[in-house]
């Protein structure tokens, strides 16, 4: 058994998620970019941990955007991660990415707990009112994980 499983979550069709469980799991999705400079939210991610006490964070980030180059639309995106049966005003943590064309900061990392399940959600902030049919900006997040447990076996029935 993975002591950590991610999966897609409610939203993952809205943001092209995709998901690869492995040694490196990689999360890659898409953030449409609208006309608007409000606040969204996509629930794109479930985390499910079966041993042990790992903190998430981001190892590493990129963000690219494939507009004009004289519009380069930088975001803040919150990565909100909560327990699948608490609700998401009392997250387990928060992780924040600073994302420009020039540059992507991750900030943080999140303790997860053993038999528990987690919701991640992506919340998006816009830095500027982005006009109407601009194009995507995609933002590719690689998770790591510390204090990780090594395969968990599960004896036979």
């Amino acid at each position: 058994m993975t002591p950590v499983v991610f999966q897609a979550g409610p939203d993952a069709s809205a943001v092209s998620l995709t998901v690869t469980n492995s040694s490196n799991p990689q999360i890659s999705l898409t953030i449409p970019v609208t006309n608007s400079s409000e606040t969204y939210i996509y629930q794109a991610l479930e985390v499910t941990v079966n041993a042990g006490s790992p903190y998430l964070y981001v190892d590493s980030c990129s963000y690219s955007y494939s507009g004009s180059s004289s519009t380069s639309y930088a975001l803040t995106l919150n990565i909100i991660v909560y327990p699948t049966t608490g609700s998401p005003s009392s997250p387990a943590g928060t992780i924040t990415i600073t994302a420009s064309t020039s540059s992507c900061k991750p900030n943080g990392s999140v303790q997860l707990t053993a038999g528990q399940a987690y919701y991640v959600d992506f919340q998006v902030e816009p830095s500027l009112p982005i006009p109407n049919g601009a194009s995507s900006a995609t933002l590719t997040i690689y998770f790591g994980l510390s204090n990780q447990t090594p395969t968990v076996t599960v004896p036979p029935p």
